[in-house]
């Protein structure tokens, strides 16, 4: 039984990294702030992610139609990537703040009918191009009075009327750690970019939906059985984090509901994972209680209870300071939940086979997501939301089969 886990556990992350891209980083002629996309086919290759160098104009929020007569010099960021960090003068930026960003892409434009994918943005922005405003999220500005927050990726499609596209984009932020816009930003044709959104609304929404299912189909075997407590505590789990799904990534929460409250849906994202923690831990803990221990999980409910009060009583910048401690922390106890696992397929428990699995998939996604956000490489998401569906899947799997084999062995005892 320990070498067929470990087996699965080889085998998962091989075909892992065999599926599983981390980014892919193009080779475009940029120089500062320009594009020169003249020998790109883009209508046969779809689409290209203006990553390189941009202007950039911080504390200004320049007029698309003024940017050319800015009162200084433009300096020049790296995009994707926060400006947290980024020297400008003697000043190092933190995440609040505002800031212009320019870019100038030269091809062959003129006449066509284009799209731009935006991601969502820390945390307010409008795009122009060619003077023309295409896409907005909330309302950028230079004070968090006057300034309107909003997460929603976007693709807007647009006419170009000249071989070259001037895309000027306001940003502003004044309610989060981070500042800047922190994934790529997509050119390409309206086909190519709606297919593109298509296949990423149908993973997340799939996502939801089976998470969805999962839970209702537990919540069922609960109260058909004898009211096993890991079943219902399986059962939160998949609707927390189907929850959690609608209010990340894309935002389906605020895309079905433009009008909802974004500090509300930013608290919301956070305290699922926190309440995810909570319920996975006490599942694991109740699923196989040999190899739990009791002041382990106790450890986890009270830290894990403590980080949802503060969330819900600090303002947004200071919830979001909150992430990154506890993604270590929730890091260092999936470690700890692979080994109560991974020990429960030695001592043969049932089900731990595939519990051993779930765990490993599930440390695989996180650790992507986890270094995803952290910027080191552009995520998948759709990727990322069938990991999410198959980690919840397989630990459905170590319930159904732990119940197939308790009702086994009462049967022969009888």
């Amino acid at each position: 039984m320990k070498k067929l886990s470990i087996r699965i556990a080889l085998l998962t992350a091989i075909c892992w990294g065999v599926w599983c891209p981390l980014y892919s980083e193009n080779s475009l002629p940029f120089t500062n702030g320009f594009l020169d996309l003249s020998d790109f086919h883009y209508r046969s290759k779809g689409s290209i992610e203006l990553n390189g160098i941009w202007e950039f104009h911080w504390n200004e929020l320049i007029d698309p139609n003024e940017i050319v007569s800015a009162t200084h010099s433009p300096e020049y960021v790296s995009l994707p990537g926060v400006w947290n960090g980024v020297k400008t003068g003697e000043i190092t930026l933190t995440g609040q703040g505002f800031a212009t960003y320019r870019l100038k892409v030269r091809g062959s434009f003129k006449g066509e009918h284009l799209a731009i994918e935006m991601p969502a943005v820390y945390n307010a922005y409008k795009l122009w191009v060619n003077q023309v405003e295409v896409a907005k999220n909330g309302s950028p500005s230079s004070s968090f009075e006057t300034s309107t927050p909003q997460w929603l990726p976007l693709t807007e499609d647009f006419y170009s009327t000249s071989d070259t596209l001037d895309i000027v984009i306001h940003v502003s932020n004044f309610r989060h750690e981070k500042g800047g816009i922190s994934e790529p930003i997509v050119l390409g044709t309206l086909e190519a970019l709606s297919q593109r959104r298509a296949a990423r609304l149908s993973a997340n929404i799939l996502e939801i939906i089976g998470l969805t299912v999962i839970s209702i189909a537990f919540l069922i075997f609960y109260f058909a059985s004898k009211r096993d407590i890991s079943l219902m505590l399986f059962s939160g789990l998949c609707l927390d984090w189907a929850l959690r799904a609608s209010c990340t990534d894309l935002y389906l929460l605020v895309c079905y509901f433009p009008n909802f409250n974004w500090s509300v849906a930013m608290k919301l994202e956070y305290m699922t994972l926190y309440i995810a923690v909570i319920l996975g831990t006490m599942f694991i803990a109740k699923t196989y209680p040999n190899e739990s221990n009791k002041i382990f999980r106790n450890l986890v409910a009270v830290v894990s209870g403590v980080f949802i009060l503060v969330t819900l009583l600090v303002n947004t910048v200071m919830v979001s300071y909150l992430l990154t401690p506890f993604l270590i922390f929730a890091a260092l106890i999936m470690l700890y939940v692979l080994n109560i696992v991974l020990t429960a397929a030695i001592n043969n428990r049932a089900g731990a086979v595939y519990s051993s699995l779930g765990a490993v998939f599930l440390i695989l996604v996180w650790f992507y997501d986890l270094l995803a956000y952290h910027s080191f490489f552009e995520i998948n998401h759709i990727l990322l939301s069938f990991g999410y569906l198959l980690t919840f899947s397989t630990n459905a799997m170590a319930l159904i089969y732990k119940k197939k084999k308790t009702q086994a062995t009462a049967k022969n005892y009888s």
